[in-house]
């Protein structure tokens, strides 16, 4: 959909594709609550998504991973951190539990010491991990792992008996 390939999540724009008669008519009673009748430039948008964004899409998708292995390779060096290396999207989802806290509580605490969000796995079915997004400049991921570390490295410290 235009959301995540053309980078326009909140345009409120899209199409489906539905082969059964049914099925589309109960679809379209569901989305035309949400999607119908888009304003004229997210028409315009979507349209030259359509027709030239291909190209734009591939120089994001080199974005998003050099983006990805960047913090990957920085989260790999924060005690009790293990980062899952995705395939899709635009998010890692980072095994926590060498840290002794579960997800929300390592969340509660980069957001409250760290000022960093982040968000639990509890939602996403493991308690065990957080999710971070790095839709954002290599700089700004940088600055986030360097904060994240100043208040996890601790944890580990602490968990495995040894002095920070």
């Amino acid at each position: 959909g235009h959301s995540k390939a053309y980078a326009m999540t909140g345009w409120r724009l899209g199409y489906a594709g539905i082969p059964d008669k049914a099925m589309a008519k109960a679809f379209s009673s569901f989305q035309s609550h949400s999607t119908s009748n888009p304003n004229s430039f997210a028409q315009a948008g979507g349209i030259t998504a359509l027709d030239t964004g291909d190209a734009e899409a591939a120089k994001m998708c080199a974005v998003y991973e050099k983006r990805r292995d960047l913090f990957i390779k920085l989260l790999e060096k924060v005690p009790g951190f293990k980062p899952f290396r995705p395939d899709g999207a635009f998010y890692l989802f980072i095994n926590v539990a060498e840290t002794g806290l579960t997800g929300l509580q390592v969340s509660d605490l980069l957001l409250e010491k760290a000022l960093v969000a982040v968000v639990p796995g509890e939602p996403f079915g493991s308690s065990k991990h957080i999710r971070v997004s790095y839709a954002t400049s290599e700089k700004d991921i940088e600055e986030a792992v360097r904060r994240m570390a100043v208040h996890i490295s601790p944890l580990r410290s602490s968990s495995t008996g040894a002095r920070a």
